[in-house]
């Protein structure tokens, strides 16, 4: 179990992870909490001051959600806001959590987002318990200059957390801290051609550092009402002081090997009826000392 990593792209995976039932029963108690939160002044704010408009444009948006069981002889939990990484009353848990604060949020013209998302999950297994934690705090600005031209610029500081007592190896706390710039044309409908530089600086708890510049294009040109076609192009040059073929490395690396790597995607859809789309894609992707990997899908959807 301390070997394998879910696989980042869909060729890469060579297994299936199957958890099996015992015939060991016990009980339970289950816990689900739900709530969401938007505040949003300008429907409440009618006056026209300097300090009104100021706050009209203000915007908070916030979801929890929480699953939890609990061994039912340890009592129930009310309380969704508990924390604590490896609690034994726990059999598992997920947390999804998600707040965003924005200013100017639907003008045309510019705007900030500031987003704080975080995904939590703990469940014991076999092995023992086996807890996950990511957080992503971001901060975006947009300005659109004209109509045709937007320029946004998004900063992160990521933290992903995995802790396996039974698994020494497999456990990583990494910090990721990113910068993305990214100029973006449109034309009327008929096309979207974006282009942005990302750096990102990465560090595990132990001496592993990870830096990626990645060079990143996308475009988008619809053929007619009912078609389209989308590409996106990445070209990363990664400086890796760890083991790349280690969990660790996987996961810093994000599938990718030290050195170059390019990744490219060509994505066809079109309507053949009210009711049947057609998506055909090719995806390519060549790393350093690695042959180049051509992978393509044909997918038929009902639309109900």
């Amino acid at each position: 179990m301390n070997e394998f990593e879910v696989a980042i792209f869909r060729y890469q995976a060579k297994y299936f992870k199957i958890f099996t039932p015992t015939n060991d029963f016990t009980r339970s108690n289950y816990l689900q909490y739900n709530y969401q939160l938007n505040i949003d002044p300008s429907i409440a704010i009618a006056s026209t001051t300097p300090l009104s408009k100021f706050i009209k444009r203000l915007y908070f948006q916030s979801n929890f959600q929480l699953n939890e069981r609990m061994f039912a002889t340890n009592g129930r939990n009310y309380n969704p806001f508990h924390s604590s990484p490896l609690d034994t009353s726990l059999i598992s848990s997920e947390k999804n959590s998600a707040y965003s604060f924005s200013y100017n949020k639907f003008s045309q013209v510019w705007g900030i987002d500031m987003n704080l998302n975080r995904n939590a999950q703990l469940a014991y297994l076999s092995y023992g318990p086996e807890s996950r934690d990511y957080r992503n705090l971001s901060f975006r600005t947009r300005m659109n200059l004209k109509r045709t031209w937007t320029i946004d610029i998004t900063s992160r500081n990521n933290q992903t957390k995995l802790y396996t007592p039974a698994f020494n190896n497999r456990n990583y706390f990494i910090k990721s801290i990113s910068t993305e710039p990214k100029l973006t044309y449109t034309k009327s409908t008929s096309w979207r051609l974006s282009a942005a530089f990302k750096i990102d600086d990465k560090s595990n708890r132990g001496n592993e550092t990870a830096k990626i510049h990645s060079f990143i294009l996308d475009g988008k040109y619809n053929l007619v009402s009912n078609a389209a076609i989308n590409l996106r192009v990445n070209f990363s040059k990664i400086q890796f002081n760890g083991i790349a073929n280690s969990s660790v490395g996987y996961i810093m690396l994000d599938g990718l090997k030290p050195g170059n790597n390019g990744w490219w995607v060509i994505d066809l859809t079109k309507r053949l009826s009210k009711f049947i789309e057609l998506n055909i894609m090719y995806e390519g992707r060549k790393s350093e000392g690695v042959s180049v990997v051509h992978l393509g899908r044909a997918q038929l959807r009902a639309l109900l």
